[in-house]
């Protein structure tokens, strides 16, 4: 798991990166990103009570999504902020295609 220099964490940046970021999207994930002033770059997967009323699920959600980005990390571009929303069909797909349809949409960034 990323430490909590990697995360972010502060109101004042989530409003900064939703009003100021770019939004990609696929049929699963909508990503915002920022650049930041940083020489790493940071994460956050926010996961709405719409994907599933169950804590459990959304928790083993952010888990998948949180170990492709350690796998994928290594490829992206230093500096930026990254936030990541999947819809609610993410819930049924299989680690191994999240993480191919995440590393797509990572290109694009």
């Amino acid at each position: 798991m990323f430490s909590k220099k990697y995360k972010i964490t502060k109101k004042d940046d989530f409003n900064k990166i939703y009003k100021s970021g770019s939004v990609f999207y696929s049929e699963h994930l909508k990503v915002f990103v920022l650049p930041n002033n940083l020489s790493y770059n940071r994460f956050s997967v926010v996961i709405s009570r719409k994907v599933s009323p169950k804590a459990v699920v959304r928790n083993r959600i952010k888990r998948k999504i949180k170990n492709s980005l350690i796998d994928l990390d290594k490829n992206l571009n230093p500096s930026r902020d990254i936030i990541i929303i999947p819809s609610f069909e993410i819930a049924t797909l299989k680690t191994a295609l999240l993480k191919e349809k995440f590393e797509k949409l990572l290109k694009k960034i």
